[in-house]
């Protein structure tokens, strides 16, 4: 007997989430964003790729420190060559 619709879905749910869990790995490795980030405070992931439950396509982080500005942020990313606009 073939699978029932839900375990139709939910394998499919359950490889897109591993899919994009991937993504996020390479991004946050290609960007070298904790590391990065160390340089601020300490980074930590949390959200769904902190729990390996990616639905939507972003990664959430918090960065804690004893004085985080708004200015560091945008300093760092305009440093990173992938992030800064060449045109």
């Amino acid at each position: 007997m073939g699978n029932t619709l839900w375990e139709v879905i939910m394998d499919t749910v359950l490889t897109r989430a591993a899919q994009r869990l991937e993504t996020a790995h390479e991004i946050l490795s290609e960007l070298q964003l904790l590391d990065r980030w160390r340089e601020f405070g300490e980074p930590v992931l949390v959200g769904a790729v902190a729990y390996n439950l990616v639905v939507a396509l972003d990664i959430d982080m918090e960065i804690y420190c004893d004085n985080l500005r708004i200015e560091d942020g945008f300093e760092w990313s305009f440093r990173h060559p992938l992030l800064v606009n060449t045109a």
